[in-house]
């Protein structure tokens, strides 16, 4: 709460999906505003899968099952590290990105969750798929990542220093 409360002062006007409001049908509902943005920044769960990389998610609001919720028979459920799940269909998912997002003006895509940058080396393929990857192919001029599990405080206080440094460059 404290990383997009803090960001949000330096865009006017800044159009924020926040908590519970932050699921996938308000950002698929939400996809003409998002084309015509220079910054978009996600602030929530990450999850690579080295198995099926196009189930690759953005962990959104509603996304975690709970025991009252499965995913949907014959839907693959996405295991998270802390050990709960989370439904795809409630995620962006790689193939979501792919097929849905077109990002003409976008100068910066930010994920600020955990593994967003992860692609498989262990692969024979001059391919590297990952979260990124599919931001770059939407027209975002370039994606901040991580490729490590990471500290929710640590990395709001990242992520507010990067967007300080940045306003600052583009002044200069």
């Amino acid at each position: 709460d404290i990383e997009v409360e803090v960001i949000k002062r330096d865009f006017k006007p800044a159009d924020i999906l926040s908590k519970q409001q932050a699921t996938k049908t308000a950002l698929i509902d939400n996809l003409e505003t998002i084309a015509q943005a220079h910054y978009v920044h996600f602030s929530c769960h990450g999850s690579f899968n080295f198995q099926t990389p196009l189930i690759s998610s953005l962990i959104l609001a509603g996304a975690i099952e709970t025991t009252d919720s499965p995913t949907p028979t014959g839907e693959k459920s996405l295991r998270l590290r802390s050990g709960r799940q989370a439904n795809p269909a409630k995620c962006l998912t790689l193939q979501d990105i792919f097929a849905t997002l077109n990002l003409p003006k976008c100068r910066l895509v930010t994920l600020s969750a955990c593994e967003t940058g992860l692609t498989d080396t262990t692969k024979q393929s001059d391919d590297c798929i990952g979260l990124a990857t599919g931001f770059l192919y939407a027209g975002s001029q370039g994606v901040l990542s991580s490729l490590w599990s990471v500290n929710d405080f640590a990395t709001a206080y990242l992520m507010i220093k990067c967007y300080e440094n940045l306003a600052t460059a583009e002044m200069a």
